[in-house]
């Protein structure tokens, strides 16, 4: 007979684990937010900006993907990237996450060729970046961190085309950030196409 102590479950965890409740409703919460982002690729295409915009060769712009999972940083996920491109040699993409317990967070990512194409424009327009208090630049080399902090995060109106070179030289990305409380999620859309309309803005002559 094993002389191994029983594990100890604190009070709410058994009060979690006596709640069947708690499934069902996440089946719930994802499937809204799923028809949410969907509802919102819907928008973004239709948008004259988007449609005027030229986009690097082979990118989606009709379609995009909804993309979920249950593990990062140990919470559930879904993505919707519109319009999307990824490709060894290239990434551009508009990004909406959803991240259970912590938020939205809308994001343009650049690399390879779609970054070397657009990062004359990117510096010459970074002055816009100055009066926006909702936006985070990406200072650190993990292009995969979606979650703005202050170790790998800059404030956006902090920055100049010297710290943008900076980043480009060392990183060979560029991500731009604006988190959203989870309590606005009814106002998501309004706030996706606002911000995809400034990265558009961004990125254009």
């Amino acid at each position: 007979m094993s002389s191994e102590a029983n594990p100890a479950f604190t009070h709410s965890e058994l009060e979690l684990m006596e709640n069947s409740d708690l499934f069902y409703q996440k089946r719930q919460i994802i499937h809204k937010m799923t028809d949410l982002l969907g509802q919102t690729a819907n928008m973004l295409k239709q948008l004259p900006e988007h449609k005027a915009f030229t986009f690097p060769e082979h990118t989606d712009i009709t379609t995009g993907k909804i993309s979920k999972g249950e593990n990062y940083l140990q919470l559930p996920w879904l993505m919707l990237d519109f319009p999307r491109l990824f490709k060894p040699d290239t990434i551009f993409a508009y990004r909406i996450m959803f991240w259970w317990g912590n938020g939205f967070y809308l994001t343009l990512h650049l690399s390879g060729n779609a970054l070397q194409r657009f990062e004359p424009v990117l510096l010459n327009n970074c002055h816009q970046l100055g009066n926006d208090p909702n936006l985070w630049f990406c200072t650190g080399n993990n292009p995969w961190q979606h979650q703005p902090d202050t170790q790998n995060y800059l404030p956006a109106r902090q920055l100049t085309a010297q710290l943008i070179n900076q980043q480009i030289a060392q990183y060979q990305f560029v991500k731009l950030t604006q988190p959203l409380p989870l309590a606005h999620w009814n106002r998501l859309k309004h706030h996706a196409l606002q911000r995809y309309q400034f990265f558009l803005a961004l990125l254009s002559n």
